[in-house]
């Protein structure tokens, strides 16, 4: 999967405000953490998002090895290693900043194919 399609598929995965979240990779519709994979995942952050969107667990902890991660990053403007993680969850951060920033993403992943 390339960072482009990873990026699409997170921006189809969280499009619905109901399945973003802030705290946790993935949450069960009752709230609890769950695997981004399981099937009591019912909304995600956007690192889970990736996660969930390119098949991959977060057992290793380490999110820089998602497809589209770098570039969400560079979006952010830090390149550092958990800064999408740490942006999803600002306080006061919202929705319409994360679709925002998916799709400032997808532009900066489709300007370099």
């Amino acid at each position: 999967m390339t960072p482009l399609e990873a990026l699409c598929g997170a921006r189809e995965l969280l499009s619905d405000p109901k399945k973003w979240t802030k705290g946790g990779y993935a949450l069960s519709a009752a709230g609890e953490n769950c695997d981004v994979l399981s099937d009591a995942a019912a909304c995600w952050c956007l690192t889970g998002a990736l996660a969930r969107t390119t098949g991959n667990h977060m057992e290793s902890g380490s999110p820089g090895s998602l497809g589209g991660y770098g570039i969400l990053a560079e979006a952010i403007g830090k390149p550092e290693r958990l800064v999408v993680s740490s942006w999803n969850d600002e306080p006061g951060r919202s929705h319409t900043e994360v679709l925002a920033l998916l799709d400032k993403a997808i532009e900066l992943a489709r300007s370099r194919q």
